[in-house]
């Protein structure tokens, strides 16, 4: 059983990579402090390729000595750090204004190998709006991570 968790799991970050790289639009408010690297490789490609890519993380990420959005924010991607929550915890991906992934899933190593998570991936584009205005609710009330080279 824990083999076929492993496999899922593994299918799961290969799903949501492939996602990433072929989006047209992708607008992430996920995480916590260890983003996968995997997510951050894709999000980065992305945007590198004119991809309209944003993020939004909480405010443990402001302080700590490096983490998934200090990378992205030192390579130029828009990451804002919302200081209203102690964690943000909306974790969800909206892709191209028709897709949303979300879930309980943290996007880290530990959410992929050891740990019991969900992930919903839905392709309906009014539930995808509905997202996007919370996406766009917490970009606004949020603060620029600058970049720290």
């Amino acid at each position: 059983m824990a083999r076929r968790l492993k496999l899922l799991r593994s299918r799961l970050r290969c799903r949501l990579a492939e996602q990433i790289y072929g989006l047209g639009v992708t607008r992430q408010a996920p995480s916590r402090r260890h983003a996968a690297t995997f997510i951050a490789t894709a999000l980065l490609a992305a945007h590198r390729r004119g991809v309209d890519v944003r993020g939004v993380v909480d405010k443990s990420n402001a302080t700590a000595r490096y983490t998934v959005a200090t990378f992205l924010a030192n390579q130029g991607v828009p990451v804002r750090v919302d200081y209203r929550y102690t964690i943000l915890h909306d974790k969800f991906i909206v892709a191209d204004g028709a897709t949303v992934e979300t879930g309980s899933f943290n996007f880290t190593a530990s959410a992929e190998s050891k740990n019991a998570e969900n992930v919903l991936v839905m392709h309906d584009s009014p539930v995808a709006a509905r997202y996007m205005h919370e996406w766009d609710r917490l970009w606004a009330e949020s603060e620029e991570l600058k970049p720290r080279y």
